[in-house]
């Protein structure tokens, strides 16, 4: 649900959030990248990854800094398959929150999202 509607995974580590899904579900909600690395890359876009890593066309990639309310820097790094004849849609490879940015960091999450390739 959280990614039909686009909302970022890093998400459910808000306290509201987290109180409210244990509340309603009585279940445990697992760690943002506990989501990410069991049910998002897994079983979500484990097609579209094992298409991409199948090299039956070029891919682009963008990647972009933002800040979230609580003042973290965030880097959302996207991947789409390139297309002349028709456009693409762009899939979310990676959300990470890192602890500054600067070039460093920004390598290291471009480096951390490539691999997922």
């Amino acid at each position: 649900m959280l990614l039909e509607a686009n909302i970022p995974l890093y998400k459910v580590e808000h306290a509201s959030f987290r109180n409210f899904f244990e509340k309603y579900t009585m279940k445990v909600l697992p760690h943002q990248t506990t989501l990410r690395k069991t049910y998002l890359i897994e079983k979500v876009y484990g097609a579209t990854i094992d298409r991409i890593r199948g090299g039956d066309s070029r891919i682009w990639v963008s990647m972009d800094e933002t800040t979230d309310l609580k003042g973290q820097f965030v880097m959302n790094t996207i991947v789409g398959r390139m297309d002349a004849s028709e456009p693409t849609k762009p899939h979310l490879l990676s959300s990470e929150v890192v602890e500054r940015m600067n070039p460093a960091t920004i390598a290291q999450a471009f480096c951390n999202a490539m691999n997922l390739l």
